[in-house]
């Protein structure tokens, strides 16, 4: 008996099963049909997504960079603060595609990015000691289709990009010579820095790492001082200031927005700053931007980004700014020597390679430009580029050969072309140092 009663459940059971198994009835002919044609426009879709021709809309980045004016010490201190925050929103936020799909390092991070052809990318990218220069940058910027041939810059990417030091001091350098540009750690008073606001630290204090006073870093500052006082210093700040710790720097682009409580302290939680930065590649909803036809691409660096009081003090952030928007030290009118070759109108290859280059300002490149006698250029300009983002000298002797391979220059000489030697400073001026004949010694 117990072993019907066991076939029976067992049967029961198995009736259950089947039960639950067509709870919903097999799908017609009809509808798998339906879903195969669903499935089929859907990848069409994809496909013609992934081959759709980019269109950049925004190709006015050589138009907005020549607009800027150049410096001078007639310029209100307005002026100038925004000739500085118009340059470094433009290298964070200008548009391109590269002609090429190209792998580089960010050595800081340990990691690879890459960029693809076909992909909209905007701002320089963040490259480890980088001496990006939007004037390097726009030689190769097509401003019909925004290409970027990107050709030049593989395995260079130094050139191109800029770490975040790099970002600002480069936009910093439209108008500042009074400090030489150094990484976060030197931007200090001891370096020339004016700090901003009622905080303090000792005046003669260079860098932010181990010295003669033990350890002490922006966060040791910051324990120094209370956070009111740092709240009313981020409010003091103006556009073109800095705000920096001992990793990372930012640039103010706006008066801030100051916020008190019925006692007159500041709310930090509601106080903001807006500010720009070199980042690296990220895709984050704050760096996320939308063409009209839909398209959806990241800056590469912070575009008016807002920021709380508290999250500054939070961050052990520093504002800071130069003398030269204060007024108490003019700005200075450029200038650049060649030694061996200013004011000669024919000079051997030896004395252009012995010769040393030096600006009151940072130098981006050096061109060379071959010309015939009627100004006919015979090979495009070949840039000696600086290493780095801090060079005020540049000695030929180490870098021509990059710019002239084996041979050329003998070639060149041999049929007498004319030698063109410019200077392209980061402050936007484009200074010619040598025009005239050169041959072989």
């Amino acid at each position: 008996m117990k072993k019907y009663l066991a076939l029976l459940l067992c049967f029961v059971m198995l009736l259950s099963i089947v039960a639950c198994g067509n709870t919903e009835p097999p799908a017609t002919t009809t509808e798998v049909e339906t879903k195969e044609e669903t499935k089929k426009t859907e990848e069409k879709k994809e496909t013609k997504e992934e081959n759709k021709e980019l269109v950049i809309e925004d190709t006015s980045m050589i138009e907005k960079l020549k607009a800027l004016p150049i410096a001078n010490e007639s310029m209100s201190e307005d002026e100038l603060r925004k000739l500085c925050v118009d340059y470094m929103r433009l290298a964070c936020s200008f548009c391109y595609t590269p002609n090429e799909t190209y792998t580089y390092t960010v050595e800081s991070q340990k990691v690879e990015e890459v960029e693809k052809k076909g992909t909209l990318y905007a701002g320089l990218p963040y490259v480890t000691a980088g001496s990006g220069s939007l004037y390097r940058v726009a030689n190769y910027y097509n401003s019909e289709t925004g290409v970027l041939t990107i050709t030049p810059f593989v395995g260079n990417a130094r050139w191109f990009g800029n770490a975040c030091s790099g970002g600002v001091c480069t936009a910093w350098s439209r108008v500042v010579n009074s400090v030489k540009f150094g990484y976060t750690k030197d931007m200090t008073q001891g370096n020339g820095y004016v700090n901003v606001g009622p905080y303090t630290y000792p005046n003669d204090f260079t860098t932010f790492e181990t010295n003669h006073r033990g350890n002490y870093d922006a966060k040791a500052v910051i324990k120094d001082n209370s956070e009111q006082i740092m709240y009313e210093s981020y409010a003091a700040t103006k556009p073109a200031d800095g705000i920096v710790n001992t990793g990372h720097v930012r640039m103010v682009v706006e008066m801030p927005n100051v916020v008190r409580n019925d006692d007159g302290t500041i709310d930090g939680q509601r106080s903001t700053i807006i500010y720009c930065d070199q980042i690296c590649y990220n895709t984050s909803e704050k760096y996320k931007r939308t063409q009209s036809d839909g398209t959806v691409y990241f800056t590469q660096g912070g575009v008016d980004v807002e920021v709380s009081f508290a999250e500054l003090y939070e961050g052990s952030y520093l504002p800071f700014t130069f003398k030269e928007f204060l007024g108490t030290d003019p700005v200075e009118k450029a200038t650049v020597t060649a030694s061996g070759i200013e004011g000669k109108t024919g000079i051997t290859y030896d004395e252009l390679k012995n010769s040393v280059i030096t600006s009151n300002y940072n130098i981006s490149d050096v061109i060379f430009t071959m010309k015939d006698e009627s100004g006919k250029v015979l090979i495009p300009s070949r840039y000696l580029r600086s290493p780095t983002f801090f060079i005020y000298s540049v000695n030929l002797a180490e870098k021509i050969d990059d710019a002239f391979p084996s041979g050329l220059i003998h070639n060149f000489a041999t049929d007498g072309g004319i030698l063109e030697v410019s200077v392209q400073l980061y402050n936007g001026e484009l200074i010619n140092v040598y025009n005239g004949n050169i041959s072989i010694n």
